[in-house]
C-alpha cells in the first residue's frame, strides 16, 4: 500500500529506514553515499522551514522530496529550494517522483515562497520531467573546483 504525504524530518530512530535510500541516492548522483548534516536539517525543521514529502510502501520509505524556504537577502520575498528528490528505481515510471515534487512545491507556495529552484546533477529523464512540472532553465551554473 503506497502512501505519499508530508512528514516531519526523520527522527533518529526513523533514519535507519531511510539510510538505504540516502546511500543509493548519493551513489547515483556522485558515486558515494550521501553524508547529510542532520543538525542543520533539524535546525531548519525547528525553524518551521523544512518540508519533507515522503512516499512509503507498507511503511517503508521508497522516495522523498525535501524542500526548505528562506528569506531572500536581495529582495523582500521568501524563496524556496528543492533540496533532495529521489525515488527507489524499482518504483520509478509510475509518477511517484512527480507527485512527491508537486506536493513539495505546493507546500512551499503555502509557506509563502514565490519561487523555487533545483540543481539537477544527473540528466536522464529529469529535463523532461522538470519541464512538465513547470520549471524553466534559468541562468548558468558556474563551478570551480578549488584544490
Amino acid at each position: 500500500m503506497l502512501i505519499i504525504g508530508r512528514e516531519k524530518f526523520p527522527s533518529l530512530e526513523e533514519r535507519v529506514k531511510f539510510q538505504p535510500l540516502w546511500d543509493d541516492h548519493g551513489i547515483e548522483v556522485r558515486g558515494t553515499p550521501l553524508k547529510l548534516d542532520f543538525s542543520r536539517y533539524e535546525k531548519i525543521e525547528m525553524e518551521g522551514r523544512m518540508i519533507c514529502i515522503i512516499a512509503r510502501d507498507r511503511g517503508v520509505p521508497i522516495g522523498y522530496s525535501w524542500h526548505y524556504s528562506y528569506q531572500s537577502l536581495h529582495f523582500d520575498e521568501r524563496i524556496g529550494h528543492d533540496d533532495l528528490w529521489y525515488v527507489n528505481p524499482a518504483y520509478r515510471g509510475d509518477g511517484i517522483g512527480q507527485r512527491l515534487r508537486m506536493m513539495g512545491v505546493a507546500a512551499l507556495k503555502d509557506a509563502g515562497a514565490v519561487t523555487t529552484s533545483d540543481f539537477i546533477r544527473r540528466a536522464g529523464t529529469h529535463p523532461t520531467l522538470m519541464t512538465q512540472l513547470g520549471y524553466e532553465v534559468h541562468g548558468t551554473w558556474w563551478r570551480k573546483t578549488l584544490k
